[in-house]
Order: structure tokens, then C-alpha cells, then sequence
């Protein structure tokens, strides 16, 4: 794996964790108050992101349990004797999403999977939790590498 394949793995998990969080948290805490019959109105929680819909119904239901929403609708269909406070325009983006180079990062490693392999991608766990250096690993009898450098210890551990 490059160094940025593995940055792209641990944003993919860290973006599950969060996905998994918020489910369980509209599960235990919104969607009870979504099927309250009492009609009872909660106050807006602030600290989530909330939903965009284009159905009044649904609206509704995220209003009522706490959740913000907002409202998308044509322009066509506004009433006109509605009175906006201000406008808000679409601004471009400040980020560039685009490569400035084919391969940003460069390989870690070349070749088959093999100890080494693992050695490499195990320094670069280290390196992104700064430690000092990565576990030991007992290499299997008669794969034992014939010349080693400082950086991998003494032969047979890596």
C-alpha cells in the first residue's frame, strides 16, 4: 500500500465510525421522539448537522424530534408576499479537490508481499501514531534477511 492509500483506508474508517455513531444515535435518541403520539415539541440540538428535504411531512417529523432541517423547494413555488430577511448566494469552494501530481505520495514499497512488506507498512503505522518503532516480529526460520540496517534491529527481528 502507498502512504496514501493508507491515509485514504484510515479517512474510510474513521468516516463508518462516524456513520455507525450517528445511527445509533437517531436510533436510541431521534427517532423515539420521531414516533411520540403525544406531538411533543423538542429544542433544536444545535450540535448535529441536521437534514435537507423537499417534503413538508418529513420537515415536520425532523422539527418536531429536535432535528434541524431545512426546507428545499423552487423559487417558482415561494409565495410572493414572502419577506426574506437576507439573501445567501452560492459561494465557489475554497478548496482545490483535484492532484497537482499523478502520485502524490510515493510507494512505500515494491515487490510481493513478503516480511518486508509488513516491516515497511508496520513504520508507517509508527511514524503516524508517533512511536518509537514498530512491534517485534519473529521472522520464520530460514527467512531470516542476510544483511540488515539500523533501522530493522538484529536479524530475526523486525
Amino acid at each position: 500500500m502507498t502512504y496514501a492509500e493508507i491515509i485514504f483506508t484510515v479517512a474510510k474508517f474513521q468516516h463508518t465510525c462516524l456513520n455507525i455513531h450517528a445511527i445509533i444515535t437517531f436510533v436510541t435518541v431521534f427517532w423515539p421522539r420521531v414516533l411520540d403520539p403525544s406531538g411533543k415539541k423538542y429544542p433544536v440540538d444545535h450540535s448535529i448537522l441536521g437534514a435537507f428535504t423537499k417534503h413538508l411531512s418529513v420537515m415536520d417529523d425532523l422539527h418536531r424530534a429536535g432535528i434541524p432541517a431545512w426546507y428545499i423547494r423552487p423559487s417558482s413555488r415561494i409565495p410572493s408576499d414572502t419577506i426574506f430577511a437576507n439573501k445567501v448566494f452560492l459561494r465557489e469552494p475554497t478548496v482545490e479537490l483535484r492532484q497537482f501530481h499523478p502520485t502524490p505520495f510515493e510507494p512505500i514499497y515494491r515487490g510481493i508481499p513478503s516480511l518486508k512488506m509488513h516491516q515497511v507498512t508496520q513504520r508507517v503505522g509508527c511514524r503516524t501514531f508517533n512511536l518509537l518503532r514498530p512491534t517485534r516480529m519473529q521472522a520464520p526460520l530460514g527467512l531470516e534477511p542476510s544483511v540488515h540496517d539500523a533501522a530493522t534491529g538484529p536479524p530475526g527481528l523486525y
